[in-house]
């Protein structure tokens, strides 16, 4: 053993130095290949910062209201809670937007709050079409007016008059404000009340509809009514930079001076004009020059046609009395009424409110007593008058090719539907 030892040290240069050589030559060999390949690449790594949780968001309450007649929003806002100043605020903040004092019987109301209770803002119905939104941020009042998106379709209706135009209407599913709008357009030159079995109307009217629901009608593009052995016909144009109006076949106004029924509707006519008349409370014969509707106490009576109230008041046998002065001459009256609703020296306008239908003076039942006079303070009778004088310009003579082009077209489109041998139908317009 120790011949060994002695023999390794004493070649132990040679060892060392064989060592040191193979790690330089392993050293260089690695360098080289190090130089040639290429560097790592680091991976970026991004720290996230944990996002901070949404405030959670507060439930809202809410307290509907269909508004009744005499109530007010200050009364509904106090009893939620509100004082008068913050009333105050919300009215004014809201005013540029809507006015608030026009709220509507009938129309809803929607009051927001929160868990606590406190008010948060409020939603009013103003139409089929519109509503108002005024929220509160706990500062401020923010009010907006927002419509609904709207779909509409126009549609030809026909229908043959069996008992009423009004049971036709419904017959043919559709609502009654159809025939308020078919009213609206012929009242002047169609007395409503003599319509006979086996008259006839074609209509091509817009529907109106909100999240496929029926909301109302929109224009009525053109209506034909066959009624006294002729044809009564209206077709919707819009002169350029006009309001559009409801024009004949000639392109004459179908507007006219004096309404032939005061009232939105067709009540039943209870006695005529005559010159002799059995008188049913005096019992002795003596002119009526005068027309009587049959209505309900209360029911609304309109001004037949612009002008000037010259009497307002109690007249006799006439009961409450209103007399109106028209621009053209003629003077109408409007008798036995329950209420009168404007004073003398007011100007009204055509279809306004008047008075409400009653029985004062002498009256055995309510009904409205409706006489007209000439230029020269001469009776006459409304439902004979062939003709009033129109109360608008017809189409303008540089319009006139707009017109006939939307008239024949909307012409072609009734003459496709049937006249007298159909019952009743209603269809998309094409």
């Amino acid at each position: 053993m120790i011949k060994i030892q002695s023999r390794l040290l004493k070649h132990r240069p040679v060892w060392i130095g064989g060592i040191i050589f193979t790690l330089l030559v392993a050293s260089l060999t690695l360098r080289l290949i190090m130089r040639g390949a290429p560097e790592p690449e680091l991976e970026a790594v991004t720290l996230q910062t944990p996002e901070p949780e949404p405030e959670p968001v507060p439930e809202i309450f809410e307290q509907v209201e269909i508004l009744k007649r005499n109530s007010t929003l200050q009364d509904i806002l106090l009893s939620a809670g509100l004082s008068h100043r913050d009333i105050y605020d919300l009215v004014t903040a809201t005013e540029p937007v809507y006015n608030l004092h026009r709220l509507r019987a009938g129309n809803k109301l929607t009051l927001e709050s929160d868990e606590s209770g406190s008010f948060r803002g409020l939603r009013y119905e103003i139409s089929d079409e519109q509503y108002l939104t005024t929220r509160f941020d706990g500062k401020d009042y923010h009010a907006e007016k927002v419509t609904y998106p709207i779909e509409s379709h126009v549609v030809t209706l026909a229908g043959q008059i069996e008992y009423s135009l009004w049971q036709t209407i419904l017959d043919l599913g559709e609502d009654p404000r159809l025939v308020a709008k078919l009213l609206e357009v012929l009242q002047w030159d169609v007395d409503f009340t003599i319509l006979q079995p086996g008259n006839w109307f074609k209509v091509l009217v817009e529907k109106r509809f909100r999240d496929q629901q029926f909301i109302g009608y929109g224009a009525l593009h053109a209506v034909q009514l066959h009624t006294a052995g002729r044809n009564y016909n209206g077709f919707y144009f819009q002169e350029p930079g006009k309001k559009g109006r409801h024009f004949d076949e000639k392109g004459v106004a179908l507007r006219k001076a004096f309404l032939r029924i005061p009232f939105t509707y067709t009540p039943r006519v209870s006695s005529n004009f005559s010159y002799s008349r059995l008188h049913p409370i005096l019992k002795t014969r003596r002119p009526h020059p005068a027309i009587d509707f049959a209505a309900p106490r209360g029911t609304p009576v309109l001004a037949s046609g612009n002008g000037r109230v010259i009497q307002a008041g109690t007249n006799g046998g006439l009961g409450k009395f209103v007399q109106i002065q028209h621009s053209n001459g003629y003077k109408s009256g409007y008798a036995h009424l329950s209420k009168i609703l404007v004073r003398n020296g007011q100007r009204v306008s055509q279809g306004q409110r008047i008075g409400l239908v009653g029985s004062t003076g002498l009256a055995t039942a309510a009904h409205l007593d409706y006489r007209i006079w000439d230029p020269k303070g001469r009776y006459v009778n409304p439902r004979k008058r062939v003709s009033w004088p129109s109360a608008e310009d017809p189409v303008d003579k540089q319009h006139w090719e707009q017109f006939e082009t939307r008239r024949d077209a909307l012409l072609a489109q009734l003459d496709q539907l049937p006249a007298e041998s159909f019952k009743g139908t209603a269809r998309l317009a094409e």
